[in-house]
């Protein structure tokens, strides 16, 4: 509405922007965390099969051996991948919490400037009744 200008406006672009930037900033360390569990997954998958492989079939001792090295390294591996996946989802918690707080600071000034807007336009109807009830005083004196 002509006349209405938030005082805050510059304040809330600012935090729309650090509201989307907080809110990228989640998608892209959730997308990371999903990356770090499929990878996870498939260790997992590969070491059962292997699992599932050795115990079908009777390997000689020396076969048994390399199998059961390669067994104990993708352990290894998957106990590192477990790690970075728990790092990953601290990660994705504090970008989560970052980025509520972000929306809470943007609502917060649009709750605000909605407020101020009100009651600008109930100052303004305020305003017209006056000089409608002045025109209309005017009205009646000057029929009299």
């Amino acid at each position: 509405m002509k006349g209405y200008k938030f005082s805050l406006n510059r304040v809330l672009d600012v935090r729309i922007i650090e509201e989307k930037i907080a809110r990228n900033k989640l998608l892209q360390e959730r997308q990371k965390a999903r990356l770090i569990e499929d990878e996870l997954a498939e260790l997992n998958n590969s070491q059962q099969k292997l699992y599932e492989y050795l115990r079908k079939n009777e390997l000689i001792t020396e076969e048994n051996l390399q199998a059961r090295n390669y067994l104990y390294k993708q352990r290894g591996e998957i106990e590192k991948t477990e790690d970075r996946l728990t790092q990953q989802l601290e990660r994705v918690a504090r970008s989560n919490q970052e980025f509520i707080e972000r929306k809470q600071n943007k609502e917060v000034l649009e709750k605000l400037k909605e407020k101020e807007y009100q009651k600008f336009y109930k100052e303004l109807l305020q305003k017209e009744q006056k000089i409608i009830d002045e025109l209309s005083l005017q009205v009646k004196r000057n029929r009299w």
